[in-house]
Order: C-alpha cells, then sequence, then structure tokens
C-alpha cells in the first residue's frame, strides 16, 4: 500500500502446500602460535610455559528459500540469504608443573589462561521474490560492518596423574574445569554486551571433562587407546548433551625414524532451531567427527 497509515497486513502469499530448503554452510580456520620454553629443577620437578597468538577466519553462510503452486499467491518464489565473515586475533598463555613423586608414578596442573580475543564482522545479505519491484529486481549486496569488539573467553585448570610400567607403557587419568559463565565481550559498559553477558551468565555453567588413556609398547610397536567425556556446558543440556568420545593410536620406531597413525572419533546430540520466531522447531542433530592423522618424525 501507498498509505503511510495503513495498519492492516494482508499476506500475497496464499495457504496450502510450501516447499522450504534451509541451507547452512560454515567454513574457516582458527590456529595459533605458540612460544615456548621449559626448565627443569632437581630430578623430580618440570615447569612449562607457552605463550600463544591466535588468529581465526570464519564465513558462515545461511539461505532460507521458499516456493509453492498455492491457488491465489501473487508471491511464489522468495528466497532470503545471509553471508557473515568474522576475522580475529587473540593472545592467552598456558603455565604446567609436573611433579615425579618416584620413578613409577607422576602428578601434574596445567593452568590456561583465559584467551582474549579482538574481533571485526561484515554481514552481506540479500533477498528476492519472483514479484519484486521490476526496477530493483531484488534487495540484493546490503552490506553491515560491524565495530570492532572484545571477547574473553574462559581459562581452564587441569589435573593429571600417570603410572609408569617401566619400558612397558603408562595409564594416566586428566580431569579438567572450565567455567563457561565466565565468558564475556567486551566493552562491559557496552548496553547490548552487558545484556549479552548476563544471557551468558545465567545460562553457562561450569563443564568438567574426564580422560583417561594408555600406551603398551611390545619391541617397536606403541599400542594407544583412550576414552573422554566432556561434559555440555549449559545449565540445561537437553539441547546440546555432552561430549563423548574415543581413540586409538599405533606405532612403530624405526630407530631415527618413527611412524605414528592415530584415529579419533567423538559424538554429541544436538537440538539446532533454525529460526528464533515463526519456524521454531528444532531440528535434531547428532553430529559425529572422525580424524585420522599419520606422524612421521626422524631423531637427528
Amino acid at each position: 500500500s501507498t498509505n503511510d497509515n495503513e495498519v492492516n497486513y494482508v499476506s500475497n502469499i496464499a495457504p496450502g502446500v510450501f516447499n522450504q530448503d534451509y541451507r547452512y554452510i560454515t567454513t574457516g580456520y582458527n590456529g595459533k602460535l605458540a612460544f615456548n620454553g621449559s626448565a627443569q629443577y632437581g630430578d623430580n620437578l618440570y615447569l612449562g610455559l607457552n605463550l600463544n597468538s591466535h588468529f581465526i577466519n570464519f564465513e558462515k553462510y545461511t539461505g532460507f528459500r521458499e516456493n509453492n503452486t498455492n491457488s491465489g499467491s501473487i508471491v511464489n518464489t522468495v528466497s532470503f540469504e545471509n553471508n557473515l565473515a568474522t576475522n580475529g586475533t587473540g593472545f592467552s598463555f598456558q603455565l604446567g608443573a609436573i611433579a615425579k613423586l618416584s620413578d613409577e608414578f607422576r602428578v601434574g596442573l596445567t593452568y590456561n589462561s583465559p584467551t582474549w580475543y579482538r574481533f571485526t564482522e561484515e554481514l552481506v545479505q540479500n533477498i528476492s521474490s519472483n514479484n519484486a519491484d521490476p526496477d530493483i529486481i531484488y534487495i540484493g549486496d546490503i552490506i553491515n560492518v560491524f565495530p570492532e569488539y572484545k571477547l574473553q573467553t574462559p581459562g581452564k585448570l587441569t589435573g593429571s596423574l600417570a603410572y609408569v610400567f617401566g619400558e612397558k607403557g603408562l595409564i594416566s587419568f586428566d580431569y579438567s574445569r572450565k567455567d563457561f559463565g565466565n565468558t564475556k565481550f567486551k566493552p562491559t559498559s557496552d548496553a547490548y554486551f552487558a545484556s549479552q553477558n548476563a544471557i551468558i551468565s545465567n545460562d553457562l555453567k561450569i563443564a568438567s571433562t574426564y580422560k583417561i588413556g594408555g600406551e603398551y609398547r611390545y619391541k617397536q610397536m606403541s599400542f594407544r587407546g583412550g576414552y573422554r567425556l566432556e561434559e555440555s556446558p549449559y545449565k540445561n543440556d537437553s539441547f546440546y548433551g555432552d561430549l563423548k568420545g574415543y581413540s586409538l593410536g599405533l606405532g612403530y620406531n624405526f630407530g631415527n625414524i618413527k611412524l605414528d597413525v592415530a584415529f579419533d572419533q567423538s559424538d554429541r546430540e544436538i537440538d539446532h532451531q533454525l529460526y528464533s520466531v515463526g519456524l521454531t522447531d528444532a531440528a535434531k542433530i547428532d553430529t559425529k567427527n572422525t580424524n585420522i592423522t599419520l606422524s612421521l618424525a626422524f631423531t637427528l
């Protein structure tokens, strides 16, 4: 309507049968450069320090398309696309210590600091339909450039125990504790960031991670295996479950050359809600990640 005072809404799409297609594609990388140092105190205490420089490049595409052949529909096809590009850098450090209590028994403690990130984001949007204004065709390439913001992720504390069976192998156990509710957007004086931080604090909790693993050596062969359980960071874990995974490894020592192959698999159940309003039914997703690693090491 050309009447600015018009308050009634009449849909251009008639009720009936609809074909809907939703696409969600993410690409990118997350890496770090680590500068490390170590020291030994006597024969039984080992200390380590890592200084980490992080870098992130992330792109997310979401596209929603709907079409219909319903009688009376003026609009038969609608497409809405979003392309989000995120770039960031960060810094963190790690402190660790291992104490050798006896020839067989070792205990360790590691502190992972929070990671302090700086992010910039750009969002490109477009929407089109078969009934668009002929002079416009579609509303495309709307570019939103957001101000730089900061994000502080939570730190982590890890304790470990290990028992060494001489030259035959070892068994180890790790326990980690991380408070995801300490995640913070900055500056905290910003009203929007303050509201998001309150949501994070209310929805997220302390999560523990348990890992147990072992290695057995027979002549030049090494056999490895492990299991891990990572608790959900959400207070309501019905839509984001715990992560469970296991790993297997095999190594062979040729003397100056070591060959290792490892298999790692983990899974977690997630209820993914496509939209916050309207189409709010969640899709149940069973995510399974599998990694196979082959490494070759040379001793000079």
